[in-house]
């Protein structure tokens, strides 16, 4: 099989009568990308470089929700909740709500940033546990903001008994549930959209070698 190189196109090119350039086709291609299909190629490859790195982010953010979540959901001897009145300190309840409040609020402003039809159902979807629970998550200094997102009263946190705290936040309730399975669905559809971006680079990274094999027509 033979393959064409940038001599034999200059061969045709004295044939025809066109100017020679001494630079090689790849050259030419790289030096007019700006205006030509690899323009094109490279913009798109910038794009879904952006993305990918947005559903990194947006998968880091749903895992750390999820994991601050599962905290209140611990059932028995070993729950949040059995160990404060164990120690007669609520200390470790109030941290994890400010850590599981500020995770939510991060997966949020994520799926806001990353958009598209399932990361939107996916944000309605924490909205709605959030908005559906507001009085009780009021009860014990958990504000719902009209975009969703979650604010913390330290004082009337620190003024709620641990009883109404783990009605409120524990295992029975679906505020936290909800939450949690919502991350796992945000983190699994990220992952995916992660893969599909990654497996349109080509093994370089850069279009420019997948382009330019299009020139090997017989090689």
């Amino acid at each position: 099989m033979m393959r064409i190189t940038t001599q034999m196109l200059n061969r045709s090119a004295r044939r025809a009568g066109m100017p020679i350039h001494s630079a090689s086709l790849l050259n030419y291609i790289k030096g007019n990308s700006g205006n030509t299909t690899l323009g094109a190629l490279n913009k798109s490859s910038k794009t879904n470089a952006a993305t990918r790195i947005k559903y990194e982010k947006l998968e880091k953010t749903a895992d750390q929700l999820s994991e601050a979540a599962s905290v209140f959901m611990e059932s028995g001897e070993d729950s949040l909740f059995s160990k404060a009145r164990e120690s007669g300190d609520n200390k470790d309840i109030y941290n994890a709500v400010e850590d599981f409040v500020g995770k939510y609020n991060n997966t949020l402003s994520a799926l806001k940033n990353t958009s598209g039809t399932l990361n939107d159902y996916y944000s309605q979807m924490l909205n709605s546990a959030a908005v559906n629970n507001k009085e009780a998550l009021e009860s014990v200094g958990i504000s719902v903001a009209k975009d969703g997102k979650l604010s913390v009263d330290k004082d009337k946190l620190k003024g709620a008994d641990i009883d109404t705290l783990e009605k409120v936040l524990g295992n029975t309730t679906g505020f936290t549930k909800k939450a949690a399975y919502a991350a796992g669905r945000v983190s699994d559809n990220a992952r995916t959209n992660q893969r599909s971006l990654s497996s349109q680079y080509s093994s370089t990274g850069s279009p420019y070698s997948s382009l330019a094999n299009r020139y090997d027509w017989f090689g």
